[in-house]
């Protein structure tokens, strides 16, 4: 009879998969994982420690499966991503007009060459075609209008609808003084790259109409 209890105990006191037991009392598994190092050095842990969003029934997938609650949360945070990407240009602000046509400017500016618009704010030109193709003059602004990316047709005026328009950048590569230095900027290109680089060449589709124009 006291066996039979003792059985009953321990049974109650167990949980698990089809190839594992855990013990809560001792906060462990009872057995090594059946699928030994593929689930990682620790071969008696359990989804990488994250059994609140991740499930394994039958004991036998490397990493464990994403519950719903987890997946539904990754999509939301990519939706969030995507929708802050696209939306990115709530914080650009370009001149109506190209820096280059205001009065007192180089109307030819060469690549890199510091350029002031009729607010007297610095740009930064990056050249023609514009950094995301076409015909077009595009500028990064320096110093107060660092993060902004601005991009004129051929008729000087701001493009700020078709794909070829500037787009504001998170993180910008110069740091803000329209010069690149190895030694002080590797961090803001690494950063730019991350940040807005990558997420452009996996999502042109920027929403239109929402830059500030002065």
């Amino acid at each position: 009879m006291k066996k039979i209890f003792a059985l009953g105990i321990l049974t109650l006191s167990l949980a698990g998969n089809a190839h594992a037991y855990y013990q809560a009392e001792q906060g462990r598994w009872l057995n090594r994982d059946p699928i030994e190092e593929q689930g990682g050095v620790n071969v008696y842990g359990f989804v990488g420690n994250d059994s609140s969003n991740q499930y394994d029934i039958l004991g036998d997938r490397p990493g464990g499966r994403r519950s719903m609650h987890q997946r539904k949360r990754e999509q939301e945070r990519r939706d969030r991503n995507r929708e802050r990407h696209r939306n990115r240009n709530q914080n650009n602000r370009c001149p109506k007009e190209d820096p280059s046509l205001s009065e007192g400017a180089d109307p030819c500016p060469e690549k890199g060459d510091i350029v002031t618009d009729s607010e007297g704010g610095e740009w930064r030109y990056e050249g023609k075609p514009g950094l995301h193709g076409g015909d077009q003059n595009t500028y990064r602004g320096v110093g107060k209008n660092s993060g902004s990316q601005c991009s004129y047709d051929k008729e000087g005026k701001l493009d700020d609808r078709t794909k070829g328009m500037g787009t504001a950048d998170f993180v910008d590569p110069y740091g803000g003084d329209g010069k690149f230095n190895i030694m002080h900027d590797l961090d803001n290109l690494i950063g730019h790259v991350l940040l807005d680089v990558l997420p452009h060449v996996g999502d042109k589709n920027y929403t239109p109409d929402l830059t500030e124009q002065f």
